[in-house]
């Protein structure tokens, strides 16, 4: 698996690219850590903005607050979606971001 870290100061526009893959069906949510779910599983890019706000706004001092992993298994490999976030939360664990907010989506090409 290859892991590409991001350094972003941009939450909004990160969720928001998430939430269009999301909202044209070639993206799925499949795991959140700290954002509370919806009714019906129903999210927009707002939403994930307001959730994750709280969050920023106790490292105001901090210039790249987002950081925005991609976790990229080798296209051989066959993982189902429960198997995939079974190995992203033991990535995240594993990485000590295990208690902060996660929006985790697969993402399908």
């Amino acid at each position: 698996m290859i892991a590409e870290i991001g350094k972003e100061s941009n939450m909004y526009g990160a969720i928001l690219y998430n939430q269009q893959k999301v909202d044209r069906e070639n993206a799925a949510v499949l795991f959140l850590n700290k954002i509370p779910n919806t009714m019906h599983d129903r999210y927009s890019a707002a939403y994930f903005n307001k959730c994750f706000e709280l969050y920023l706004s106790a490292n105001i001092k901090t210039e790249k607050t987002v950081r925005h992993i991609s976790l990229n298994p080798d296209p051989k490999d066959k993982a189902s979606d429960e198997q995939f976030t079974e190995m992203v939360q033991e990535y995240m664990e594993r990485m000590g971001y295990a208690i902060s907010p996660i929006l985790f989506s697969n993402i399908r090409t």
